[in-house]
């Protein structure tokens, strides 16, 4: 017949390729490259993601915090502030930067102030402890000329025992010794290091250098690592050295023992 059906009319082609007869295959004259798919692809990862790997993420490099040993660390440092040998519970000590801190008025060093300083090219400290600030003398300050006498001993020969003197404070302990104003007031046992002693102990005379002497007094706050001077050790010392200099009866307060 020459009418044909329409699946008759199919060309090579279709036959083919399926076209036509529910065949949904592949189409081979079809470029391959467009029916390939990763697995990328699939999970719905971007071209630009498939190069990321799992350790580039920066909360993956992070240590886990062991809670365990960190729960240890705190209960041994309550133990400790807590022990037996405190009377009470104390902070943990916390260094500061010496940055921070304000210099000494009278070497410009760290970790101490001027009440605490040895160091001395004079014999004594050329600086008022009272204004922290080394444009005057202690004993030249407005304030200091304002404190009753037995607060000027205390801060020239007791508060500086064992150390080097802020100003001349020997005539004002004999007045202190010979007030009437003072007799029930004690008076001091202990004084400041002489100016030649003094200059020892900045040339490094005594064992340490100065630098040294000092550090270890910032750090520890104990006037044992101080040197001793011998020269003043009592009032009888005091007269000796410097009273009965300046021609000054020996004070009745002053019959105290040496020690």
């Amino acid at each position: 017949m020459s009418d044909r059906s329409a699946p008759e009319k199919q060309t090579a082609r279709e036959r083919d390729s399926g076209s036509g007869r529910g065949n949904i295959g592949p189409d081979r004259n079809r470029d391959a490259s467009d029916r390939i798919f990763s697995m990328a692809d699939m999970l719905g990862v971007g071209r630009s993601q498939r190069g990321h790997q799992i350790g580039d993420d920066p909360r993956a490099r992070l240590p886990k915090p062991d809670r365990v040993t960190e729960a240890k660390a705190r209960r041994i440092e309550h133990e400790i502030l807590m022990s037996e040998n405190n009377s009470r519970p104390r902070m943990p000590v916390i260094s500061r930067n010496p940055a921070n801190k304000k210099p000494c008025a009278n070497c410009g060093g760290q970790g101490h102030k001027l009440a605490d300083c040895i160091t001395t090219v004079r014999g004594y400290i050329k600086a008022c402890i009272l204004c922290d600030t080394d444009s005057h003398r202690t004993d030249d300050c407005d304030t200091f000329k304002e404190l009753s006498l037995a607060e000027k001993v205390k801060l020239l020969v007791t508060d500086r025992a064992g150390k080097p003197g802020l100003a001349q404070w020997s005539t004002l302990l004999y007045e202190f010794l010979e007030a009437k104003e003072t007799r029930d007031i004690p008076p001091p046992t202990g004084f400041p290091w002489t100016v030649k002693f003094a200059l020892e102990v900045f040339e490094g005379k005594h064992g340490k250098s100065v630098q040294d002497i000092q550090r270890e007094f910032d750090a520890t706050h104990d006037s044992k690592v101080l040197p001793v001077d011998t020269t003043v050790r009592s009032l009888p010392d005091v007269w000796s050295y410097y009273w009965s200099i300046e021609c000054r009866p020996f004070p009745l307060r002053a019959h105290i023992p040496r020690v």
